[in-house]
């Protein structure tokens, strides 16, 4: 289900709701915004052109262990794998990541520190295409602590097509609802 929701917001356009942010698509990046009547929920796409192989991007954003290098208020640990068989079942062969992750963050001082429990996974679609993604999910591991807001992830993740063997498009799609108080110029991006 979330698979097939990133995979058609990433070929979505205007007519269906998604707008385009007002200065991107100068460069290499097009950010777009879609407006949510779902309270506090953040909907954004960006796609942008990387000088990478798609399977080097894919192994960097599937390797929680190493967010960090690239992303230093981040923090996100696995929780335990999922079998396979008990979401998604393996047809098309292509799932190659499932499992319960735990994240925090810190936007910036004073902003209290946010965490997310959350389904991730992976696959690799027929056309050689990949599909990173997560949704919120709880767990009894990772139970909400006094000092973190539990944000809410909606359908968010990755899709990266080769455009040749050395170059890769990616779009991201974000649906989160990071919950609690932010200033208003951070509500207003």
């Amino acid at each position: 289900r979330v698979r097939d929701q990133l995979v058609a917001a990433a070929s979505a356009s205007e007519e269906d709701g998604w707008m385009p942010v007002k200065g991107s698509g100068k460069s290499n990046i097009a950010i777009s915004r879609k407006h949510n009547t779902t309270g506090g929920c953040v909907c954004g796409k960006a796609e942008l052109f990387l000088n990478a192989p798609a399977d080097l991007v894919y192994h960097l954003l599937a390797t929680t262990d190493r967010i960090h290098e690239w992303m230093p208020s981040c923090h996100m640990e696995k929780v335990c794998d999922v079998p396979t068989g008990s979401l998604f079942g393996n047809k098309g062969g292509g799932l190659t990541l499932l499992e319960i992750d735990y994240c925090t963050f810190q936007l910036y001082s004073p902003v209290a520190m946010r965490d997310w429990c959350f389904l991730r996974f992976a696959f690799v679609n027929k056309d050689g295409s990949y599909v990173l993604g997560c949704e919120n999910v709880t767990h009894p591991d990772r139970p909400e602590k006094q000092q973190f807001i539990r944000g809410h992830v909606y359908a968010t993740g990755f899709i990266l097509r080769a455009q040749n063997p050395n170059a890769t498009l990616m779009t991201v799609i974000f649906q989160f609802d990071v919950k609690g108080w932010l200033p208003s110029v951070l509500r207003t991006l």
